[in-house]
C-alpha cells in the first residue's frame, strides 16, 4: 500500500480550511500522550454558543490510540458488522483540493476490540480508486462515502470483488466553483427510506440523491450554493437534517449548526459560533443531544439544539491529539472515535 506523510499541518484541518477558501493555521500540537497503543503498522490484509459547561471527567479512562492510518479523516461505527470504518486521505496536496485526485486513499476496518485493524479492507490497489474519502454512513449492505465530486456505495461483504456504485460527477457550485474548485462532498447521511444527503464543502450547499441510489445518478440541490458558511457535516434525524458549518474566513462568515426539513425547507441557524474558520465538523446523535467536533479548538462537544447549550465532552489536545475531525460514535458501547489526521492515529474514548 502506498504511504505518504504530511510533515506539519493537520491534513483534515488544512483540507477543510482550504476548501472554504481559507488558510491553514499553524498547529502547536497537543499535550503529553496518555493512551494505550494497540495497533502497529500497516496490515497486509439561532442562539450564540453559550458558555461551555464541563462534565466531571475525574477518573475518566484514557483513550485508546490505534495507529497505522494515513491521514485518517472520518470514522463510522457499523453495528451490523461490529466494526469501525476509517477513511484515509493519503495525499501530499491536502492544501489544494483542485489537485486531490491522486488515487492513493484507502478504507480501514477496525474490529470492536480495536485489535489488528485491516488497513487493506478497501486498499489503494482496488480497481475503483479513491482519492479523498470524507464522510461515511452504512445502510443495508452498503458503505456510502463521498469522494470529491462523486458519491460511492461500497459492498461491505465484498468490498474489493463487487464494483462500487458511483454517482455521476457532481457539478461545482457557488463562488468556489467559479474560482475553479470542484464540488467537495465532506460528509454524507441517509434517511429511513434510503435517500442520501451530502454536504458540499466548497459549494456551501446541501445535496440529495433520491432512493434507490444507482450508477451515474445525479443529486438534487435542496439547499442552494453559498447558503451555509462552509458546509462541513450532515446528519439526518427523523424528518430533520442537521448541518455543521465551519465558517468562511475570507467572507467573514462564522460557523454554527443549522437545521432544515428533508426537502431543504424551513432552514434555520440554531447555534452560532464566534469562529469563522474550523468551527464544527461531523455530527453524531447521543440520546436527545448531538456530538460534534470542533477542529479549530480540538474538542468534542455535546450540543442541545433546543437551547444551544454546548457541553465539553473531551479536550482531545489534552490527550495528545492534534486534531478532532469527523467523529464516529457507538451509542450502545458508548465509544467515541476521533481521527487525528496529522498524527496518523485514531483515538477511541469510552464515555
Amino acid at each position: 500500500m502506498t504511504k505518504r506523510t504530511l510533515a506539519s499541518l493537520s491534513a483534515s484541518v488544512c483540507a477543510l480550511s482550504s476548501l472554504l477558501l481559507g488558510g491553514c493555521p499553524s498547529d502547536p500540537g497537543g499535550g503529553p500522550m496518555d493512551s494505550v497503543d494497540l495497533a502497529q503498522a500497516d496490515q497486509a490484509a439561532g442562539p450564540e454558543d453559550m458558555a461551555t459547561s464541563l462534565p466531571d471527567l475525574i477518573g475518566a479512562a484514557a483513550p485508546t490510540k490505534v495507529t497505522g492510518f494515513m491521514q485518517p479523516a472520518s470514522a463510522f461505527w457499523d453495528a451490523s458488522s461490529n466494526a469501525w470504518y476509517i477513511s484515509n486521505v493519503v495525499t501530499t496536496n491536502i492544501t489544494d483540493p483542485k489537485s486531490f485526485r491522486d488515487s492513493k486513499a484507502f478504507i480501514t476496518k477496525v474490529p470492536a476490540n480495536l485489535m489488528n485493524p485491516n488497513h487493506a479492507w478497501y486498499p489503494d490497489t482496488a480497481t475503483a480508486k479513491l482519492s479523498a474519502p470524507f464522510g461515511m454512513r452504512v445502510q443495508g449492505n452498503k458503505l456510502y462515502i463521498g469522494d470529491i465530486d462523486k458519491l460511492w456505495a461500497i459492498d461491505i461483504a465484498n468490498p474489493t470483488t463487487v464494483a462500487p456504485i458511483q454517482s455521476a460527477t457532481v457539478a461545482a457550485g457557488g463562488f468556489a466553483g467559479l474560482a475553479g474548485y470542484p464540488a467537495f462532498i465532506i460528509d454524507v447521511a441517509l434517511d429511513s427510506t434510503g435517500n442520501v444527503y451530502a454536504a458540499d464543502a466548497t459549494g456551501g450547499r446541501l445535496l440529495k440523491w433520491s432512493a434507490p441510489f444507482t450508477a451515474n445518478s445525479a443529486p438534487a440541490v435542496i439547499v442552494s450554493a453559498d447558503t451555509f458558511a462552509g458546509t462541513s457535516g450532515v446528519f439526518v434525524d427523523g424528518t430533520s437534517v442537521i448541518i455543521a458549518e465551519a465558517g468562511v474566513s475570507q467572507l467573514g462568515k462564522t460557523g454554527g449548526i443549522s437545521t432544515c426539513n428533508l426537502d431543504g425547507s424551513m432552514r434555520k441557524r440554531v447555534v452560532n459560533s464566534t469562529q469563522n474558520m474550523l468551527a464544527y465538523q461531523g455530527i453524531e446523535k447521543d440520546g436527545g443531544k448531538y456530538l460534534i467536533a470542533s477542529p479549530g479548538d480540538k474538542k468534542v462537544y455535546s450540543v442541545d439544539l433546543a437551547n444551544g447549550q454546548r457541553t465539553l465532552v473531551r479536550d482531545t489536545a489534552a490527550d495528545g491529539a492534534t486534531t478532532a475531525t469527523d467523529i464516529g460514535w457507538d451509542p450502545v458501547g458508548r465509544v467515541l472515535a476521533v481521527p487525528d489526521t496529522s498524527a496518523n492515529v485514531v483515538y477511541f474514548y469510552k464515555l
